[in-house]
């Protein structure tokens, strides 16, 4: 398909280097010979002891993070929006599983969907949240704030990975959850700063 995306806003300069990578793998391809595979990447989740990022150049705490942060605290959590709206969530050892599916398959080319197929609403993204971070002496509460944007909904289909290179998710939203807790109890990323 020919692109078709703005060259304005934060998301440009996103899109011109995602483009450019996918240009720089078909030369690796033509010069070298080596494998080609593009991934379609959602958000992928993991664990960092940075919960920021940049929007317009101004510094933004992660979502996500806020709310672990909130669980983790016993504090109240705000549900904004529709609480059936559902995305894909995918951990980044699932990632890594598709990544390395694609190293080690009889194929020399591919274009793949990273997802798990398997919406979570908004709803049970926020009860996880608690279940797994929030004390059990002091568990957060979800207020419910219908006034507020929603965010998308969306479930990626990953049937071709499944067929094309073997890929079956490990993580369902709990278990990634709770892989992310460990992670943040090792400290393995202490003195992490940018």
């Amino acid at each position: 398909m020919p692109r078709n995306f703005s060259y304005k806003g934060d998301h440009g300069v996103y899109v011109i280097a995602k483009n450019t990578a996918v240009d720089l793998i078909e030369h690796y391809r033509q010069e070298y010979g080596l494998k080609r595979f593009i991934f379609r990447l959602p958000t992928i989740y993991s664990y960092s002891p940075i919960d920021y990022f940049y929007v317009d150049g101004k510094k933004r705490m992660k979502a996500y993070r806020l709310m672990i942060n909130q669980a983790i605290n016993g504090e109240p959590i705000e549900m904004w929006g529709d609480p059936s709206k559902s995305h894909d969530i995918v951990y980044v050892k699932d990632f890594c599983q598709m990544i390395c599916k694609g190293i080690i398959v009889d194929r020399e080319s591919g274009i793949y969907n990273v997802g798990t197929g398997v919406p979570v609403s908004l709803k049970a993204q926020i009860e996880g949240m608690i279940q797994v971070f929030s004390p059990a002496s002091k568990p957060s509460i979800i207020t419910p704030r219908p006034d507020k944007p929603n965010s998308r909904s969306y479930k990626i289909d990953i049937s071709k990975a499944n067929i094309e290179l073997g890929y079956e998710p490990k993580y369902d939203y709990i278990s990634y959850l709770e892989d992310f807790k460990k992670e943040m109890e090792i400290k393995r990323y202490k003195g992490l700063h940018i």
